[in-house]
């Protein structure tokens, strides 16, 4: 499958939950933070970099934009390990949140 096929499932799924739990009844709570994550060799990978021991590996950076009181992943962005931009990948997520209501964002950008 494509990305921008799993991209649209992600969207779908997202859209499911109409009536998310706020805190104080009032606010959506969100919370950005990154991760590593090694992914199976690829010399051709974008990610491949050399770790301590001089062996190449594949390790990929997420960013997530995660819905704290309803336990859900609403954006991810993944970035190579070498060059990887934690604001700027929460700036993108967050342009791309579409808040319907008033909402705290809880983050560790650098």
């Amino acid at each position: 499958l494509s990305v921008s096929c799993f991209q649209h499932i992600f969207s779908c799924f997202n859209q499911v939950s109409t009536f998310p739990l706020l805190f104080a009844n009032k606010y959506r709570v969100l919370a950005v933070d990154g991760s590593d994550f090694r992914t199976p060799y690829n010399s051709e990978s974008r990610y491949v970099i050399n770790n301590s021991n001089h062996k190449k590996q594949c390790l990929v950076h997420i960013n997530a934009l995660v819905d704290v009181l309803n336990h859900a992943y609403l954006d991810l962005v993944f970035q190579p390990k070498t060059a990887l931009q934690e604001r700027k990948a929460a700036l993108t997520m967050l342009r791309r949140y579409a808040a319907k209501q008033p909402t705290i964002v809880l983050m560790d950008r650098g």
